[in-house]
């Protein structure tokens, strides 16, 4: 990433304000009056046009033998794009090297360095959204400022953009349909809201059928009521992204065989997060230890944090006072 360390440089503060309101004054920093060297035209003769790389390639493509006769995909090994990831998928290839730097990437670099998007961050976010320059630039611009007039600082924006760069290739119209259906189907407020979408924005942008099902689950089959719902979704958002079976498996275990309540899976809803598997052997080894004790009013009380937090190895020396040999041959009997 050596080649982003002068990214930044005389690019006016005024491109950063657009997306800030008279409110919230943002507060520039150095990195952020820098112009990219990134940016710079190539005059390299022996480059080739990216309109006359091929239209079609063969399965078993590879950049390799294109990122000397590419600016774009030179450029993008410099900010650091994992092109391995993006060859393997199918039609990436060939819109990646018909894209030609100046005319269709340098702008829309010039939108994340205005939304104040750290240059270090771009090769992660372009390996795993490449199809951001899809998007015309207004068209980002546009979503940008809806989030903004739906009272997102700048700070809870640039975090959505970063955990899920998916996002921008929501039109506003889906955007605000997806928010407005966590709203109303979870009872939030505009708050909550915008804390769900800043915490976990790849919820927002998952499949609103799958969310609408691990609900119904969540409250049927589980029997948790709206608040408590409501609870879990704030605390644990990524439940509602998960397989239905899995998370009726693990609080099944939870319930009928660990004899945790309701209330004391809402206390610790990280619990949800772990591995059956994971939870069964912590479970069963405390079990042969006798130590299986999850009432915080009797003696040698065990948290459930224990199922969910800390390597085995701190498990089973600090939780189960026993050593790494006997749990390994635990492990092996089952």
């Amino acid at each position: 990433m050596r080649h982003i360390v002068k990214l930044f440089k005389n690019i006016k503060i005024i491109n950063v304000q657009r997306y800030c309101t008279s409110l919230e004054p943002v507060k520039t920093t150095n990195e952020l009056t820098k112009k990219p060297d990134i940016l710079e035209e190539t005059t390299d003769r022996e480059l080739i046009p990216s309109e006359d790389f091929p239209t079609y390639l063969p399965p078993t493509f590879n950049f390799a033998a294109y990122v000397n006769k590419s600016e774009t995909l030179r450029k993008f090994v410099e900010l650091g794009v994992d092109l391995s990831k993006i060859e393997s998928k199918k039609g990436l290839p060939e819109f990646i090297l018909k894209l030609d730097f100046n005319r269709h990437v340098k702008r829309h670099l010039m939108f994340l360095h205005d939304l104040g998007i750290e240059p270090e961050k771009y090769g992660e976010f372009l390996t795993k959204n490449p199809l951001f320059f899809k998007n015309e630039i207004d068209e980002l611009e546009t979503r940008v400022y809806y989030l903004r007039s739906k009272k997102f600082t700048l700070e809870q924006v640039q975090e959505i953009v970063t955990k899920d760069p998916f996002w921008l290739n929501f039109s506003t119209k889906r955007i605000d349909r997806r928010l407005g259906f966590f709203q109303k189907n979870f009872s939030l407020t505009g708050n909550e809201v915008r804390y769900l979408a800043t915490k976990y924005p790849k919820v927002i942008t998952s499949h609103l059928m799958h969310v609408r099902e691990l609900n119904f689950c969540v409250r049927e089959e589980m029997g948790f009521d709206g608040n408590e719902t409501k609870s879990l979704l704030l605390a644990i958002p990524k439940i509602f992204m998960m397989n239905r079976d899995h998370v009726i498996e693990r609080f099944s275990y939870m319930f009928n065989v660990m004899n945790f309540s309701k209330e004391k899976i809402l206390q610790y809803p990280q619990i949800f997060a772990t591995r059956l598997s994971r939870m069964k052997n912590r479970h069963q080894f405390l079990k042969l230890l006798g130590r299986d004790q999850f009432n915080e009013k009797l003696p040698k009380y065990v948290s459930p944090e224990a199922f969910y937090s800390g390597t085995d190895e701190e498990f089973v020396t600090n939780v189960c006072d026993s050593t790494m040999e006997t749990y390994d041959n635990f492990l092996k009997t089952l």
